[in-house]
């Protein structure tokens, strides 16, 4: 699709009149019921500029999940612009029925002003449905040219209907975002394009792996634009996600793993970035600066493949430098693992003081930068009893690194790794053998034999760096830190580690910010031998 620069963009426009419409007449817990988050104009313009040129006169689309037909009415402003007839057939999906007045108000306007002011047409129809479940979606053939779709987000349960007709793409809990997509894509004909606003938590982690599997070997991801800041694109909604905007094609192999044929995958992919303040005008980019190998973002590890978008060029630098690292997780034999105690399964052993029968219990709150504290806090119970009963929740209190499943979008760092020693409960006399770890702590050990404290100082003083810190980022959009993140992560040897860990427990008084040149000068060294 080519345009002409002197286009009049207003149907898009017109769109948000009804999302204005809309918003009046409804709550907001009612559209958060339904998933529902309304794209902007300059966003959906955006989107509908990613769209690469095709010169078919019938041009099939799919929005799904369609809203007030924001997306739909983009396209149609894009294809005004065109010279030569255009005929369009949307098939557009909105399982809300207050929305589908709007959304039909919408679609009228597009027709009038598709046929009454340029030489095109417009056809269309609105299924008030779930898209997931409707037979209409699901007997669909994959004949559509274009999918553009800013798909509801909300978790739903693994035994839901409409995770059950999409078991082949869920793992653990699903998010019905991630489902929208995965059939939307099945619609496509071979090199149907599509574009896609989404959270971008698909990208890793345990729950969308088996997506990543399917969607990579039906789709090729052509481009990615991410939205920088987590309360841009919906602000409005309060949606505190990372967001991208992946636009990807159908592959038109018939192999059984089409994303392992090197034939059938491009050699780059555009990575571009904004935020919304800052959002692009459509279709502008500047290739040489964006262009990255495909194998560099759509990278295969142990646990499959992962998307990792670095979103600054010190994130290009931290990628570049810890790949280098000549192993894993794995190699080096260790084990991660989460704290066994949630709170209110376990409240029966929870102590508030400390007596001959506990053992110290710790939060999230008592894991700094390299050390622990046994600080309490209001209503966070600092000790849990040691029984027979309680044994399962218990750990041996041996050294171990302590890491953070959540921090705070406040905090400079995503990863705070902290070691546990024999001295950490200096203040607990006699100390105890065993300790207690909340839910939201991930702690890392040896799987055969106990970590030195250097070993252990060493994990903690390579995972609180600025470059683990910005590769992290680079993979997830959340402030979860995943287990899988530190399982793929590549590591130094245990003899670099070791080193690090003896200069670390040398310089305790130093913040992560002043040890941080030793250690990257460490793994320099590293990566040369």
């Amino acid at each position: 699709m080519k345009s002409r620069s002197s286009a009049i963009r207003v149907l898009a426009e017109y769109a948000a009149l009804q999302q204005i419409r809309f918003e009046s007449r409804s709550t907001a817990e009612e559209r958060r019921t339904f998933g529902h988050f309304g794209t902007s104009p300059k966003i959906a313009h955006f989107m509908a500029g990613m769209f690469e040129e095709t010169d078919q006169n019938r041009i099939r689309i799919l929005d799904a999940g369609a809203g007030v037909g924001t997306l739909t009415a983009a396209v149609c402003d894009r294809v005004c612009q065109f010279e030569g007839p255009r005929h369009l057939e949307c098939e557009l999906w909105e399982s809300n029925p207050r929305l589908v007045e709007f959304l039909n108000n919408t679609l009228t306007e597009c027709r009038r002003i598709l046929s009454d002011e340029s030489p095109h047409q417009l056809s269309y129809s609105i299924h008030n449905s779930d898209f997931l479940l409707d037979e209409r979606s699901s007997s669909q053939p994959a004949n559509f040219q274009l999918a553009i779709l800013n798909p509801p987000w909300f978790k739903l349960s693994k035994n839901s209907p409409q995770a059950q007709t999409m078991k082949h793409v869920v793992h653990g809990q699903p998010n019905i975002y991630a489902l929208f997509m995965a059939r939307s894509a099945e619609l496509l004909e071979p090199n149907g394009q599509l574009v896609a606003i989404t959270p971008r938590s698909y990208f890793n982690g345990p729950y969308f792996a088996k997506l990543r599997t399917w969607f990579l070997d039906q789709m090729s991801i052509r481009r990615i634009h991410l939205i920088e800041s987590r309360r841009s694109a919906f602000r409005k909604n309060k949606v505190l996600q990372e967001n991208v905007i992946l636009f990807a094609q159908r592959r038109t192999t018939d192999s059984a793993h089409p994303m392992n044929n090197t034939a059938h995958t491009p050699k780059h992919l555009l990575l571009t970035t904004s935020s919304e303040t800052d959002f692009p005008e459509p279709d502008t980019r500047k290739p040489d600066q964006s262009s990255f190998p495909y194998s560099d973002i759509v990278r295969m590890t142990r646990q499959g493949p992962v998307i990792q978008v670095p979103g600054s060029a010190d994130e290009q630098t931290a990628i570049a430098t810890i790949d280098q690292l000549s192993n894993n997780f794995g190699e080096l034999g260790l084990r991660i693992s989460t704290g066994p105690v949630v709170p209110f399964r376990a409240t029966a052993f929870l102590r508030s003081r400390p007596s001959a029968k506990t053992v110290p219990l710790l939060w999230m709150h008592n894991v700094r930068a390299y050390l622990v504290n046994l600080e309490s806090r209001d209503k966070k119970h600092g000790h849990i009893e040691c029984s027979d009963q309680s044994q399962h929740l218990l750990i041996p209190a041996r050294p171990m690194v302590l890491l953070k499943r959540f921090t705070s979008r406040e905090e400079n760092r995503r990863v705070v790794a902290a070691v546990f020693t024999e001295n950490s409960l200096s203040t607990a006399s006699p100390a105890p053998a065993q300790i207690g770890l909340e839910n939201h702590l991930n702690y890392i050990t040896h799987q055969t034999r106990p970590l030195t404290n250097d070993e252990a100082f060493g994990i903690a003083g390579y995972l609180n760096t600025l470059m683990v810190d910005r590769y992290i980022r680079s993979v997830s959009g959340s402030t979860q830190i995943n287990a899988a993140d530190i399982r793929n992560l590549p590591f130094p040897s245990f003899a670099t580690l070791r080193q690090i860990g003896k200069h670390v427990q040398n310089h305790l008084s130093q913040t992560a910010e002043e040890l941080e040149p030793y250690i990257q000068r460490k793994l320099s060294a590293s990566k040369q031998a």
